[in-house]
Order: C-alpha cells, then structure tokens, then sequence
C-alpha cells in the first residue's frame, strides 16, 4: 500500500483495525505526503486510544468547510480564546489559509459526516518580538507551530491529548530526519485545559503573558517524544 501527494478536493481513505477498532485515516491535504509501506505499531497503539464513534482524517473533507466556519464564528470558547473568526471566516479565507502550507488533520464522527475537532502544524518562526520571554530559548529549537479546536460532544472528554498524540505520530512519519525541529504554540494564560493538555506533550511556558493574556509555549523534539511513549 503506497500513498501519493493529493490535490484539494481529492479523497482516498487509508482503512486500520486496532485491537480490533476500525479507524480510518483520510488524505484531504494538499500536502505532499511520503510513501508508507505500514502504519508502525506505536501508532496504531495512539489509533487504538481514540474512543469508538470518532475518526481521525488526514485533511478536512470538503463538506465540512461550512462546518468549520460555522464553529469558528458562531462558538463562544472559539471567539474568546483564538483567531478563527477571521482565519476561517468564510470559505475564501479558509482556502487562502491553506495556502499557507499548513498540514491538517480533522476529528470527526465515524462516518465522517461531522466535525469534532481539527489540528494543524506550520513551518513558521517563533513570534519571539510579541513576547516578554521568562526564559532564554533558541528560535531554531521551535520552528513549527502547532494548534488545536475540539467543537461539540468532543469536548470534557479528555479527548484533545489523545487527538494530539496521534496528529504527533502521523506529522512525525512525514517529517524528514533533518528537518526535525520543535514545536510552539501561542494560547490564552486562562485557557487552562489547552495549557495543561500542552504541558502533557511536553510543552513548557516560556513567556510572560502580553497585553492580550497571550503565552508562548514551546516543546523541544526530545521533551515532545519523550511525552509521546
């Protein structure tokens, strides 16, 4: 079984059975992404912690834009603690977004017929001159930002840590040896199940709080593997 680089819009379903659960993992990316003969064990033990009636998809399915949009400026948790109302606030916006190049996975139902949740990673650096720093770092230590939405039912159910173990191990597959890097992530000091659910992945607070209650938080290679044995 060999996978090949996706346009938009394209759909192919990659089909696991974990400890005899069925997960499936669908490519809806833009992304490149590099041949992979078999899913490794560690993954399919990340795969098996997803509780029965969700899916973790590569990309987002096209019939779940309007979704996302809906969430991102409709959802209170969403408008007070992130940027999607105007990242994702029409479907204009959400595909000039993905030109960013940002690899994204969505969460849904086992059918796939509703959103629950998505992460994305991005190649960007570090935005050290917004921050007041409680510690000295080095911006090539965290070259790649990270975040995370769980919507709905998904939610108070201790399922963002599981969502990102496997987002982690799937990303990671793909990511070359020498291009391995650490991970940031700017969140509200207030949002404290998205802090302590970083901290579980091996992030550590790194700055003070601006003037918008805004925090970096960064997690070396070694420190995010280790969180993910």
């Amino acid at each position: 079984r060999r996978s090949v680089p996706f346009k938009v819009g394209s759909r192919k379903v990659y089909n696991y059975s974990t400890n005899d659960k069925y997960m499936s993992i669908e490519n809806q990316s833009n992304d490149p992404i590099s041949p992979r003969e078999e899913t490794p064990e560690s993954f399919r033990e990340k795969l098996s912690e997803l509780p029965n009636g969700y899916a973790f998809n590569n990309g987002l399915d096209d019939s779940l834009v309007a979704e996302l949009i809906e969430y991102s400026t409709k959802d209170p948790l969403i408008l007070k603690n992130t940027s999607d109302a105007k990242r994702f606030a029409d479907r204009e916006s959400y595909l000039e977004w993905r030109e960013k190049n940002r690899t994204l996975y969505s969460l849904t139902n086992a059918d796939r017929s509703k959103l629950l949740g998505i992460a994305w990673f991005g190649k960007e650096a570090i935005p050290l001159p917004r921050f007041e720093l409680s510690e000295d770092i080095n911006p090539t230590d965290y070259e790649i930002t990270i975040a995370k939405r769980l919507y709905d039912k998904a939610r108070n159910r201790k399922i963002a840590k599981i969502m990102m173990k496997i987002a982690f191990s799937e990303y990671l597959q793909h990511q070359a040896q020498n291009q391995r890097t650490g991970f940031w992530s700017e969140t509200s000091l207030d949002n404290e199940i998205n802090v302590k659910v970083n901290q579980s992945l091996g992030f550590r607070i790194v700055s003070k709080p601006n003037k918008s209650g805004k925090i970096l938080m960064g997690a070396r290679f070694e420190d995010l593997l280790a969180a993910l044995e």
